[in-house]
């Protein structure tokens, strides 16, 4: 199986069915064997019930669910130990950077990059529309300085937008050693990858600002402490053995 699909959701009873049916359209087309795992992170709308419908007439789409929010960090790692594809890709359900963009990230990954992921601030990314100012301030400013001061990843400019693809080998390594369930999870993956000598490299694409987006200031205090967290993992971690 060349790709795994993975689309972490919560109350997105609304938006993933929708995203569901476009990748799958895209992806029969492509020639190659992939499927798709919907991780059902403790919804309490019709999330779960809506997609379990579609794999009546999707068979290789695969819904995985538990009954208590644990946090996009959380349902992504179940999602990669679940994946059985060559290549473990990750996507938010709004479809902020369609699916079609992953052949950009084949050429690479079959080269020698190890983990593919999307950037939003690489040289040709286009933003549509672009974010507002708060957001550009808070996260592309504040956010960006702490995690680039804390955990010295200085060379990667966008850590948080939702679509990363791994090597299966690298993301069963990297997954297994990941403890943040929180929106800094992303940070924490690819400051494991590069501990672990696997090559990261950001791929510029188109990105569809969804104005439905769930991403709050308290959402984002959160990932701002997971920050210190990751720092303080790390620490200990390498303490008691070597990545």
């Amino acid at each position: 199986m060349r790709l795994s699909v993975i689309i972490p959701a919560h109350n997105e009873e609304t938006r993933l069915p929708v995203t569901v049916i476009k990748i799958d359209a895209y992806l029969k087309n492509q020639g190659y064997f992939y499927e798709l795992l919907v991780v059902d992170d403790g919804s309490t709308d019709g999330t779960g019930q809506a997609v379990q419908k579609m794999t009546q007439e999707i068979k290789n789409l695969k819904v995985i669910g538990y009954q208590k929010n644990k946090g996009k960090g959380y349902a992504v790692r179940l999602g990669m130990f679940e994946a059985k594809g060559e290549y473990c890709l990750f996507l938010d359900a709004d479809n902020s950077v369609s699916i079609e963009q992953i052949e950009r990230f084949f050429p690479e990954l079959e080269n020698k990059t190890d983990v593919a992921i999307a950037s939003r601030d690489a040289q040709g990314a286009v933003l549509d529309p672009p974010q507002g100012w708060w957001r550009r301030v808070v996260m592309a400013g504040v956010y960006k300085g702490m995690r680039k001061t804390l955990l010295n990843l200085r060379d990667i400019e966008d850590t948080q937008c939702g679509f990363k693809c791994f090597k299966k080998e690298a993301a069963k390594k990297i997954f297994s050693r990941c403890r943040i369930n929180g929106l800094s999870f992303d940070v924490e993956v690819l400051l494991i990858a590069r501990k672990m000598g696997f090559i990261i490299k950001e791929i510029p694409v188109y990105w569809s600002n969804s104005s439905l987006s769930r991403v709050t200031f308290r959402l984002i205090i959160g990932a701002a402490l997971d920050l210190l967290r990751i720092k303080m993992n790390s620490v200990l971690y390498f303490k008691k053995r070597p990545y």
